[in-house]
């Protein structure tokens, strides 16, 4: 028997939804190998940018009177993977305005209650009330590295920068973690008072990327106004996993205990012991009136690759803003360059008129970015957008530690992507931040984008409406997730978020009407603690 023939209309049906079902399947497999669809907004405006507000990296507990209180950091990375000790940091504070105020004993616990570390300090407390009158404010000095109470505030207080606390049973392998419960107990007058407080240890190693390296560009040490050596804190840092590190005096400092010649030859002597890179660099501070020391101090410049075969340095607390910028970038020119410290942080940059200085910090002891600075940054990268897209170069972000001491915990750090790196050759870290290939993160995470496969610092050619794609990567420090990550616009504006992302992402996308620029921002988190962050620096459009 015949069939009778199937009505064209309904052909057309059949066919448009089996289409349409194919596209469906195609679209989810490219979803779920990590491929994103086209954005299609062709003049971009998005969402403005959302800013977390600063977490305190110590939390205080009080006694029910005030008058005595306990400070330990509430989170510690060990980027080590069977430590059998660590090193917690313990500090205990006189509130009261006046003396009475006795530190008895120092316990640390796990959370099972045994008993791992005890002290018996027995000591008197110096009153901190006119530092710090309440526990509140207590953290905020303490996160604040050149804060110009905290000197005091450490002097006053009973401070013990490393309990060493045996943790090798505690230990379950990179990416575990476990608590550690410190208890103080203060004798105020006739009373006694016991108080507890609870730090977070997560067991964590480096992320590994072929030709990424993991450093930080701003550290202090006893040839100035830090605790350590530089020898100390080099291998502190080799023993974390980190490959490159630039050691900033005060040039004050440096002047004063041997001078610059003497301390490029430490650097170049901790470099050979410890096969990293060691750089010498210095934080060099200006004032309001040239050369008047004692005049209004507006902020604070890092002078990086500066001529190690000179005598001298540019002089702290002696050039204006504008020209300590000069003399940095004259002192080497035409390798030498400055770096803003700090712009939003103690001592704060007063300055923004000024002009020619590389860098700036993002990520000051910080694991997430305010949002003074990001708008500041932006605003630059903006104004100086077509000075950019003509090669002259753009103002870099990076992250840096601005480590003064053992006895606090430090955030902030910059990766850099370099072909060329070798423990001896500093060319390579220098080269890679003037650059901008480089990502600043908050705790060790890595992130980083290509546009077209070309790296961040870049930039690309793209005819108006063109298209072109991302490729966003993210690499946890073990045991961290990436959380989130966002493409923002020129404009600081997202444009794209895309949560829980895999290791890596590809998006396409279209190229706006004129020349632009994109940077990522992704959120990382331990479970159980406080957000970080990764800001990669942009990838620049050249649009025709």
């Amino acid at each position: 028997m015949l069939r009778k023939p199937v009505p064209y209309r309904r052909t057309v049906l059949f066919a448009v939804v089996l289409l349409s079902v194919l596209l469906a399947i195609a679209a989810a497999a490219f979803a779920a190998a990590g491929v994103e669809e086209a954005g299609t907004v062709p003049e971009e405006k998005g969402t403005p940018m959302e800013f977390l507000p600063p977490q305190p990296h110590f939390t205080a507990a009080a006694t029910p009177d005030g008058r005595g209180c306990l400070v330990v950091p509430r989170f510690i990375t060990v980027f080590q993977p069977t430590p059998k000790e660590i090193g917690i940091p313990v500090m205990a504070v006189n509130m009261s305005p006046g003396t009475g105020v006795r530190l008895l004993e120092i316990t640390v616990s796990d959370k099972s209650g045994k008993e791992r570390a005890k002290l018996a300090p027995d000591a008197a407390i110096r009153s901190v009330a006119d530092l710090a009158p309440t526990k509140e404010k207590l953290p905020l000095i303490l996160d604040e590295p050149e804060s110009l109470d905290l000197a005091p505030l450490l002097q006053k207080s009973y401070l013990n920068p490393e309990v060493v606390v045996p943790v090798g049973d505690l230990v379950t392998g990179e990416g575990g973690s476990f608590t550690l419960v410190t208890s103080a107990t203060f004798e105020t007058g006739k009373a006694k008072h016991t108080v507890t407080a609870e730090t977070l240890v997560v067991i964590t190693s480096l992320p590994s990327r072929p030709n990424w390296y993991a450093g930080d560009g701003h550290n202090h040490t006893t040839w100035s106004d830090g605790n350590e050596s530089i020898s100390q804190r080099v291998s502190k840092m080799k023993n974390d996993g980190f490959k490159w590190i630039i050691i900033t005096d005060h040039e004050d400092g440096i002047r004063n205990n041997g001078g610059w010649p003497s301390y490029v030859s430490a650097c170049n002597s901790a470099q050979s012991s410890y096969g990293i890179v060691v750089a010498p660099g210095a934080e060099i501070g200006c004032v309001q009136t040239q050369g008047d020391p004692n005049s209004t101090e507006l902020g604070h410049a890092l002078g990086y690759r500066l001529k190690e075969s000179a005598s001298s340095i540019p002089q702290n607390k002696y050039y204006t803003p504008q020209n300590l910028i000069n003399a940095i970038n004259s002192h080497n020119s035409p390798y030498s360059y400055a770096v803003i410290a700090h712009p939003y942080r103690a001592v704060k940059w007063q300055n923004w008129s000024v002009t020619g200085f590389r860098a700036m910090e993002l990520l000051s002891y910080e694991r997430t970015a305010s949002s003074s600075t990001i708008s500041k940054w932006v605003s630059i990268l903006k104004a100086n957008l077509s000075n950019t897209i003509a090669g002259k170069g753009f103002v870099v972000g990076v992250g840096n530690s601005d480590h003064h001491s053992s006895r606090l915990i430090d955030y902030g750090r910059t990766w850099i992507y370099t072909t060329s790196y070798s423990p001896t050759n500093r060319a390579a870290v220098w080269d890679a931040i003037k650059a901008g290939r480089a990502s600043a993160t908050g705790d060790g995470n890595l992130g980083l984008f290509t546009v077209n496969g070309y790296m961040q610092g870049s930039v690309v050619r793209l005819p108006k409406g063109g298209s072109f794609t991302f490729k966003v990567v993210q690499q946890p420090v073990t045991g961290f997730v990436c959380n989130k990550f966002e493409i923002i616009n020129r404009d600081g504006n997202v444009v794209k978020t895309v949560t829980n992302p895999g290791t890596e992402t590809t998006i396409s996308w279209t190229a706006p009407s004129e020349d632009w620029f994109y940077f990522i921002r992704f959120t990382f988190q331990y479970p159980g603690s406080y957000p970080t962050e990764v800001i990669t620096n942009p990838i620049f459009l050249d649009v025709y």
